[in-house]
């Protein structure tokens, strides 16, 4: 008896055994490409264009046949144009005698390009079909943490109308141009600005091909959704500045938060190819 005992307590384990290589020879490591459109999540926008791509490596653990958890890290960049025509603002600031007036803007057409890269931590739980055959499907879902460098901003603004209005003297000045009143054909300003780290939702839906070497080449569509709240419509594109030469600056739509960092605020959609490598 104690002998059957000893016997089946080894077969149980020779059995587990097993299991764990199989598993274990399940793992994958694999090597992607993507790419597609990128753009911010703003409100108040009428045109918004950009593309984004980039190379990543991970690690996919298999809990079983079906599922798997993947980490890995990804290198990625981006360009993002935003285009608005009769951009109009005003607020309350002071000349350079301190007297207080409301500084009135009007553009024509309004001009920004975003562009940049990111380092990238995904994590996500896979599901994949177990179908007899070279096709399969899968489907995956999960959080990726962005760590993005500093991101160079492009802005142009074409036909700016300004003018200051002096409620204490009911006067509204349209001139002259070298105190930052009047109209300016083109205004042009490049910057480059620091972000904050993002968190975004990852989803992923495509197909699996076995290939002739067994190895699995996986072609899919993926969406990349910032979870931060959208921008809101700018309320101060044109800076008035009280001291200096230049008394008009233009400022980028994602630093209408006045903070030292700002927020991307991305959403991403494209394809992606993996190539896989069983281990």
């Amino acid at each position: 008896m104690r002998n059957l005992k000893i016997g089946s307590l080894s077969l149980l384990v020779c059995i587990l055994m097993a299991t764990v290589n199989v598993q274990a020879q399940q793992n994958e490591i694999g090597l992607a490409f993507y790419g597609g459109l990128g753009t911010i999540k703003f409100d108040g926008s009428d045109v918004l264009d950009g593309g984004n791509g980039g190379v990543s490596v991970d690690y996919l653990l298999r809990l079983d046949e079906n599922w798997g958890i993947q980490v890995g890290m990804s290198y990625g960049y981006y360009q993002i144009k935003l285009e608005e025509n009769n951009v109009k603002g005003s607020y309350f600031t002071r000349d350079n005698e301190a007297e207080e007036f409301e500084f009135r803007y009007n553009i024509d057409r309004f001009t920004e390009t975003l562009k940049g890269s990111y380092f990238a931590i995904p994590l996500s739980l896979r599901y994949e079909t177990s179908f007899r055959s070279n096709t399969n499907f899968y489907l995956q879902g999960g959080l990726k943490y962005s760590f993005y460098s500093k991101v160079s901003s492009d802005i142009e603004a074409n036909q700016l109308h300004t003018s200051g209005y002096f409620a204490y003297s009911d006067t509204e000045l349209f001139g002259p141009t070298y105190m930052g009143f009047g109209e300016f054909d083109r205004l042009v300003e490049d910057k480059k600005m620091k972000l904050k780290q993002g968190v975004s939702i990852l989803g992923e839906i495509g197909i699996i091909q076995t290939l002739a070497n067994d190895q699995p080449l996986y072609l899919g569509i993926y969406i990349d959704y910032d979870m931060a709240n959208p921008l809101k419509n700018p309320s101060r594109i044109v800076n008035y500045n009280t001291e200096g030469l230049q008394r008009l600056n233009l400022q980028s739509i994602i630093e209408q938060e006045q903070h030292e960092k700002y927020r991307l605020r991305m959403f991403a959609i494209g394809l992606k190819i993996r190539y896989a490598f069983g281990l």
